[in-house]
């Protein structure tokens, strides 16, 4: 049985390798409880106006997994096209990705996509990406912006 810690009121994601993504809620306490048989599984937890988030990969299952909560960020950014013309109602996301250890002697998903945040351009190719994990790696994508059908790679953030 997985068991483990959050501010109050919060919602917890969790994953098991070879499982579906699974939310809990946490009891007034902040705490929260889940049964699994992964040997393995990650933990994405945020509140509920998305402004904190945690994440916990542990390494013991049988024991009380703490995840401490840390502000979010916003990532600020400005899309172009041809010519260098703003690119205007254009969708830009980033997905956070929880990452365990990796083991190179399983064949199992070592990470999950923990949650995807959406943004649109403005009338001047402007957007921006709130309540961001800021300890996580992400990379940032765009819709196709040429003819190619292709998601645009923009850069990698944190």
């Amino acid at each position: 049985m997985g068991h483990g810690g959050v501010q109050r009121n919060e919602k917890s994601r969790r994953w098991c390798i070879g499982g579906e993504v699974e939310t809990a809620e946490t009891d007034a306490q902040g705490r929260f409880a889940f049964e699994t048989k992964a040997m393995r599984f990650g933990i994405f937890a945020y509140t509920a106006d998305g402004k904190a988030v945690g994440v916990a990969t542990p390494e013991d299952n049988d024991q009380p997994v703490e995840v401490r909560l840390k502000p979010t960020v916003d990532l600020h950014g400005q899309l172009f096209g041809k010519n260098d013309q703003p690119l205007v109602r254009h969708s830009v996301r980033v997905t956070a990705r929880v990452a365990g250890k990796k083991r190179y002697d399983a064949s199992l998903a070592s990470s999950f996509r923990a949650k995807t945040f959406e943004a649109t351009t403005d009338h001047e190719g402007k957007y921006t990406l709130s309540g961001l994990p800021a300890e996580l790696a992400m990379t940032v994508k765009a819709d196709p912006i040429d003819d190619s059908g292709d998601e645009v790679y923009l850069e990698d953030v944190f």
